[in-house]
């Protein structure tokens, strides 16, 4: 076939003569596994269980952060923390804090002023 053609290690399929002999020896090599039966024992054992009841603290709601208003006086946008269109926008607390870090153009918005502006 093919046994004048010299193959190195990076060609795709190629395993050395010296490896297929090792893969062979070492599958004659391995005893065959027997697979071992073995016989559950029953008792007749009762066993009785005391169930406790303790009283756990009712299931805390996470709290979800209130959400806070800010006014943009123009669009802006961040990788981290999204973006704001011009006027109010709605933000948590923490987004408000960095919001008003980065730009100027941000400032805090009351409830009032908020309700005014939607007509509320």
């Amino acid at each position: 076939m093919t046994d004048n053609i010299i193959r190195s290690s990076f060609d795709k399929g190629y395993v050395s003569k010296s490896l297929k002999d090792k893969e062979e020896v070492e599958v004659e090599d391995k005893p065959k596994s027997t697979k071992k039966t073995t016989t559950k024992k029953t008792t007749t054992k009762k066993t009785t269980s005391k169930t406790i009841t303790s009283k756990t603290a009712p299931k805390k709601e996470d709290p979800k952060p209130q959400p806070t208003a800010v006014y943009s006086e123009g669009k802006l946008a961040h990788p981290a923390l999204g973006r704001l269109d011009k006027g109010y926008n709605i933000v948590t607390p923490e987004q408000a804090d960095e919001w008003m870090k980065i730009s100027t153009k941000v400032r805090m918005a009351t409830p009032e002023e908020v309700a005014i502006a939607y007509g509320v």
